[in-house]
């Protein structure tokens, strides 16, 4: 064989296979277009299959939310707690507060689930740090009325004494001129 045949042979096969290469690539992407068009018909295993994932989809959205639910709800009881802890053991929510706050964290929830607490443990300590002086100053407010509030009661005592001892006083006064 002479050179010139064999290239010729060589590009013959190249032409063949990068022929049959383009044919595939045509045909994939006439199925793609037709699938995104609606025109091929799934067969029933594929409509089966699709049922099944739906399904599925359907039951974890179902378990996020209940998840998420408990989640807010497990939020809130901890803040009831903590207001308990910092501002007054008696301290609980009015009626109604916990169902609502409740209802309005579980979206939210749901919606950034795994990506919020993702969020939550890059930021912990900047949370738990917020979270603390968000406490020192609720105690520190709470102390400050105390103290007010004693002071007040220091003065009045104080006012009580000194009318007590000026009536005592005219008590005296008022023997010793009689």
């Amino acid at each position: 064989m002479t050179k010139e045949k064999l290239n010729t042979e060589e590009v013959k096969e190249e032409q063949t296979t990068t022929a049959e290469m383009d044919e595939a690539a045509a045909a994939a992407f006439a199925d793609k277009v037709a699938d995104d068009a609606g025109l091929n018909e799934p067969d029933e295993a594929e409509q089966e299959a699709q049922a099944q994932q739906e399904h599925q989809a359907q039951e974890e959205a179902k378990m996020n939310e209940q998840g998420s639910e408990m989640a807010a709800f497990m939020m809130v009881e901890t803040i009831e707690q903590s207001m308990r802890g910092f501002v007054h053991p008696k301290f609980t929510f009015e009626p109604g507060v916990k169902e609502t706050a409740v209802e309005k964290y579980t979206p939210i929830i749901v919606k950034y689930g795994p990506k919020a607490m993702v969020l939550f443990g890059q930021w912990q300590d900047e949370i738990a740090a917020g979270l603390f002086t968000a406490t020192l100053i609720g105690a520190s407010a709470k102390q400050v009325k105390q103290l007010k509030a004693e002071d007040k009661a220091a003065v009045k005592a104080a006012a009580d004494k000194a009318a007590e001892q000026r009536e005592k006083d005219n008590d005296n006064a008022a023997d010793t001129t009689e």
